[in-house]
């Protein structure tokens, strides 16, 4: 299980575009208590800031974050 490690959204489609053995993300729904495939039935492209999900794939433990998977507009501290 991996976490958003960034004070701000994510986008799913950014973090599959640069780690290839990627093939899905599981998004963990705690109203649930189920995960969610991004591919599957998550709404948008977006990891909420230290959301938790399961990085499927060959490699998956392996997983770069960048500082590109930030959404635009939504990566300041400030509010």
């Amino acid at each position: 299980m991996k976490s958003n490690p960034y004070p701000s959204p994510i986008s799913v489609s950014s973090l599959q575009g640069h780690n290839g053995s990627l093939s899905s993300v599981d998004i963990y729904d705690a109203n649930t208590g189920n995960y969610t495939a991004y591919n599957g039935g998550i709404p948008s492209d977006e990891i909420p800031m230290g959301q938790g999900f399961y990085a499927n794939g060959i490699g998956a433990g392996l997983i770069d974050f960048l500082e590109s998977d930030k959404i635009a507009g939504n990566t300041s501290l400030s509010r």
